[in-house]
C-alpha cells in the first residue's frame, strides 16, 4: 500500500468536513482503501468510486464522472467537498478530468443552484511516488480550494494571514497542523503569501 498514490489522496480527503473523495477507477481502488482504513482507525469512511469498466477503458469515463458527481450530490446534502481522484488506469486513458469537473460544476449549478458543491481534481498515477507523496499533492489541491473559498468570498480577516489560514481550516475542519509539516511547508507558505 505504500506505492498507492490514491490511497494517500482518499486518507487525505477522509480528514475534511462534509468531504467524500471520489475515486475514478476501478472499485477496487476504492474498498480496498476503505477497508484498510476501517481497520486502522475502526470507524468507516465514505469514499464513493465512478466503477470503471471495460467499455470506460475503451471509450473514457466521462460520463461516469458525471454520473458519480450528481448521485454524491443528491445522496449527501451537507456535502460540500468531492475530490476526484484518478488511478493509474485513468492517468493512462488519459481522461481529460479538469474538462469534465467544469460540466459536472455547471450541471450541479442547474439542477441544485442553492448548493456550494466545491469539486476538486486530485491527479495520482501510482507509477509515481508513494501515498505519502500523493498526501501532498492532495493537500496541495486542498490548499487550491482555500485559494478559491476565500478569492470567492473576498475574506480578509485584519489583514493576518494566518488567520485566513485558520479561517478556512475551521471551515472544513481541516487540521491546521498538516500544513505545519516540514514536508508541506511550501503550502503553507504558499497559502499564506497569497492573501
Amino acid at each position: 500500500m505504500y506505492d498507492c498514490q490514491p490511497a494517500g489522496a482518499q486518507f487525505a480527503g477522509i480528514g475534511v468536513k462534509d468531504c467524500i473523495p471520489l475515486v475514478h477507477g476501478g472499485q477496487g481502488c476504492s474498498m480496498f482503501v476503505r477497508l484498510l482504513f476501517a481497520q486502522h482507525f475502526k470507524e468507516n469512511f465514505s469514499i464513493a468510486s465512478t466503477s470503471l469498466h471495460e467499455d470506460s477503458a475503451v471509450f473514457g469515463g466521462k460520463k461516469r464522472i458525471e454520473e458519480g458527481v450528481m448521485v454524491l450530490a443528491k445522496r449527501y446534502p451537507e456535502l460540500r467537498v468531492i475530490p476526484l481522484i484518478t488511478t493509474c488506469s485513468t492517468e493512462i486513458i488519459g481522461d481529460d478530468i479538469e474538462g469534465t469537473l467544469r460540466l459536472c460544476d455547471r450541471a450541479l449549478k442547474a439542477e441544485l443552484p442553492d448548493r456550494e458543491i466545491h469539486l476538486v481534481s486530485v491527479h495520482t498515477p501510482s507509477f509515481k511516488g508513494s501515498l505519502v507523496h500523493e498526501r501532498g499533492i492532495a493537500l496541495d489541491a486542498l490548499a487550491d480550494l482555500a485559494h478559491m473559498f476565500f478569492a470567492n468570498k473576498k475574506v480578509a480577516i485584519n489583514g493576518h494571514p494566518d488567520l485566513v489560514l485558520a479561517q478556512f481550516c475551521m471551515e472544513v475542519e481541516l487540521e491546521p497542523a498538516m500544513f505545519t509539516h516540514m514536508e508541506y511547508t511550501r503550502e503553507r507558505e504558499w497559502i499564506l503569501n497569497t492573501w
